[in-house]
């Protein structure tokens, strides 16, 4: 089962998507396999950044995709994912609070 590091506060600003961002790149570089996902998909920065550095040849490669739905972010996660980074939105909702009552 995938770690799952959940970058969530109830305001923008505070550096979530840089910390997502920072340990995706850290992950991939230690070999695991990571999934990224950024919910808040009305700014969609971390989805912005990595095809930014794929459009710069910037290595390694981080793969980001788009969810609003916790339940479509985990049903959609690679079985062979080790880790599972998730970028909340900017203010917490509905989508925040199931996330932080996973199971840890």
């Amino acid at each position: 089962m995938a770690v799952i590091i959940g970058c969530v506060s109830q305001k923008g600003g505070v550096g979530k998507g840089a910390t997502a961002r920072g340990l995706a790149v850290e992950a991939v570089r230690a070999g695991l396999q990571v999934e990224v996902v950024d919910m808040d998909t009305g700014q969609a920065t971390l989805h912005e950044w990595a095809h930014d550095r794929a459009v710069a040849g910037l290595t390694p490669a981080v793969k980001v995709r788009l969810s609003t739905a916790l339940g479509d972010v985990l049903a959609g996660a690679a079985p062979d994912a080790d880790v599972i980074i998730i970028d909340g939105p900017a203010k917490a909702d509905d989508a925040t609070l199931e996330l932080l009552r996973l199971p840890t």
